[in-house]
């Protein structure tokens, strides 16, 4: 018993939970401490499994691309976000309030308020003190874009088998990270899915 659990041990490590993604290329098995509960720094105990590390790195450049590509999608985001929002909130009630684009986000006015002048600078929409917030013509552009990609997301994952409410969800976080290509793979799909029906 105790050979067993010492080798267990040696195939084990305790990790802190944001160093366990910088091994993606692990198979792991993951769980909360020995009695079930989270300790200290929300530890998480990794098993990697035989055979789980690569047999060769992928290409640098190729890598190296694909990571710019995500960091620029995380820094158009929340710009996406907000001008998508701000375009359904004119085409429903007339008008974009900072109050009401708060509320949709889950932020605080505050925020909701230094992410506006950051779109303003960028020259996506236009805003008055103590007025609504309107879309400029590449803000519309950029919402119109933002709109469409969420759809074929969300068409694709219904088309997959996906409740109405995950597929929702997922879409919103999936939309700003999938590439043209993606995208007209998930188009190709959703067609070869409803003609099936």
């Amino acid at each position: 018993m105790k050979a067993a659990e010492s080798a267990a041990d040696a195939r084990t490590a305790w990790l802190r939970v944001s160093t366990i993604n910088k091994f993606p290329f692990c198979s792991t098995v993951r769980t909360l401490g020995p009695c079930g509960k989270v300790h200290g720094e929300d530890h998480k105990r990794m098993t990697i499994l035989p055979n789980a590390t690569p047999k060769t790195l992928p290409d640098s450049s190729r890598r190296a691309a694909a990571f710019k590509r995500m960091r620029e999608a995380q820094r158009t985001e929340v710009a996406e976000d907000y001008v998508e929002l701000i375009g359904d909130l004119i085409a429903m009630i007339g008008e974009a309030r900072l109050t009401d684009l708060a509320e949709h986000l889950g932020v605080s006015q505050g925020t909701a308020a230094k992410v506006v002048q950051r779109l303003q600078r960028e020259g996506l929409v236009e805003s008055l003190p103590y007025r609504s917030i309107f879309l400029t013509e590449h803000g519309a552009q950029v919402a119109a874009m933002s709109r469409d990609r969420h759809r074929i997301v969300h068409d694709f994952l219904r088309a997959l088998g996906v409740s109405e409410s995950a597929a929702d969800a997922d879409a919103e976080g999936i939309e700003h990270h999938v590439s043209q290509e993606t995208l007209a793979a998930f188009i190709r799909y959703t067609r070869t899915l409803s003609a099936e029906r």
